[in-house]
């Protein structure tokens, strides 16, 4: 009898202190903790986007770009998402394709470093050679400028953080809408520059800065010019460069076998000699674009410090 009294007192002890346990171990998961956030999944719940908007209307063409813009998802209606009311830095960004191919959508994923920082974002297209041979290009890129400049307060756009950026001949058609200036001739007087619209700096990817020394004048982009060695020089962006040039920074593999990398190194040489901001961000073995995600991280942090450093504030405030 004893014996089962004690049996039963021990089992009433360890009861009660399992429930002590059990209440001690509740309490600790009501503990408050930091959440963690993918910063992927985060994109689609502070981003709104719109697509194919009219910027340009010209020989029949009408010419669309897409806006990323920074909003809050109110999760009701009737609008469902609002602005922040913050200015935001604008990435004005331009694709490659050798001026004869290429779209915006192509471009999208890369552009998300810029969206998940809270950038608005503008992507373009433009025409290419087969709608409109040099300089058409150039002067839809100015014109989409020119429409970042006149929609920045819908889209609370910083016109003082507007940074236009391109790759391949995205990145020569970047490095000549940043550099050329309100006045300027090109291809003669096929284009002259008519509005002075200015850029906080140019992301050039592995562009063309000197036309002349690649024996474009074959290119289909240039069918039809009378005077081609006028015409290349006044496309190539290392004839633009002054002293009061935007920051420009480029990226480039110096195994590039569509543009030497030499175009970025003679494009920076002439900067550093005119005392103008810039950075050459040089990959090691690699060709035209085939970067890997820790080289491209690698890439977005350099981006980032440079443009800092060149009083360019990248986050919004």
């Amino acid at each position: 009898m004893n014996r089962n009294r004690g049996s039963l007192l021990l089992f009433t002890v360890l009861i009660l202190t399992g429930s002590i346990q059990s209440c001690g171990n509740v309490e600790e998961k009501k503990t408050p903790s930091v959440p963690k956030v993918d910063p992927v999944a985060n994109i689609s719940s502070q981003s709104g986007f719109v697509s194919n908007i009219t910027y340009r209307k010209v020989d029949g063409y009408e010419l669309e770009l897409d806006v990323i813009v920074p909003r809050i998802h109110l999760g009701e209606g009737p609008y469902w998402s609002k602005l922040d009311r913050k200015l935001k830095p604008t990435l004005l960004y331009i694709h490659g394709g050798g001026w004869v191919e290429g779209e915006k959508e192509t471009r999208m994923l890369g552009l998300l470093p810029f969206v998940s920082r809270g950038w608005v974002v503008v992507n373009i297209n433009y025409r290419l050679a087969g709608d409109g041979k040099a300089p058409a290009a150039l002067e839809d890129c100015r014109e989409a400028l020119n429409w970042v400049y006149e929609s920045a307060a819908g889209f609370q756009i910083d016109t003082t953080r507007i940074v236009v950026a391109g790759e391949s001949a995205g990145g020569h058609l970047s490095l000549m809408t940043g550099l050329v200036n309100k006045g300027d001739s090109i291809c003669g007087e096929a284009y002259i520059v008519e509005r002075h619209r200015s850029v906080a700096a140019i992301i050039n990817y592995y562009g063309v800065t000197d036309i002349r020394t690649e024996k474009y004048e074959d290119h289909t982009w240039f069918e039809g010019i009378d005077n081609i060695e006028e015409a290349l020089y006044s496309l190539s962006p290392i004839t633009h460069l002054s002293k009061l040039s935007p920051p420009i920074i480029s990226v480039h593999g110096d195994a590039d076998p569509v543009v030497p990398v030499d175009h970025a190194k003679n494009l920076h040489k002439k900067l550093d000699e005119l005392g103008a901001k810039n950075r050459m961000v040089i990959i090691p073995g690699k060709k035209h674009g085939n970067f890997t995600g820790e080289e491209r991280t690698y890439i977005f942090e350099q981006i980032w410090d440079f443009l800092e450093k060149a009083g360019i504030s990248t986050t919004v405030e």
